[in-house]
């Protein structure tokens, strides 16, 4: 295998990345029901994230998710931000690839995976920083809002992220993911 072959995604990996980025959009769909709970998205979509990242240990293999699954919001014209939709699902992949890189044991360690939960969560901090200051509002309403929503975000990612480890044991255990 060359060396460009080994940097290359294979198709089995692509289909596992392909399906946990339908699964984000899927699940928004069906969730697109008023719960009234802010940052309820973001356990579905951190759950998904890890997952990808545990089950195809690749570099940037969350930010692949993230992206597809923010074009795919996009062409279904979900959301509030319009393409700012794919920030929202890409930043957080680019934590928990970055967290993959930094933090030993994401995916299969709880402490590792809540804390890449709650640190991708918080990066919708700036997100929702960016949308807001577009639409015009004040620093002091943005920086409330921010701060309000993001906690919310960080409940929600770190339980989503929390059901990741008995998922990739089982997966490992039958031989689903390397």
């Amino acid at each position: 295998m060359s060396e460009k072959q080994a940097k290359q995604f294979t198709l089995r990996e692509m289909l596992v990345l392909g399906f946990c980025a339908s699964f984000i959009v899927i699940l928004r769909v069906v969730f697109r029901l008023h719960l009234h709970i802010t940052g309820h998205a973001m356990f579905f979509t951190l759950f998904f994230l890890v997952i990808s990242k545990g089950a195809v240990p690749r570099p940037w293999s969350a930010t692949v998710v993230g992206f597809l699954a923010g074009i795919m919001l996009v062409f279904l014209g979900m959301g509030k931000g319009g393409p700012l939709v794919i920030l929202k699902l890409l930043f957080p992949g680019i934590v928990v690839d970055l967290c993959g890189f930094f933090i030993p044991g994401v995916g299969l360690n709880y402490a590792a995976t809540i804390a890449t939960g709650a640190l991708a969560s918080a990066s919708r901090f700036l997100t929702l920083m960016i949308i807001d200051r577009l639409m015009g509002m004040e620093w002091q309403i943005i920086l409330q809002h921010a701060a309000v929503a993001s906690f919310f975000n960080m409940l929600f990612g770190c339980l989503g992220a929390a059901m990741v480890p008995p998922v990739l044991r089982r997966l490992k255990r039958a031989g689903l993911v390397p």
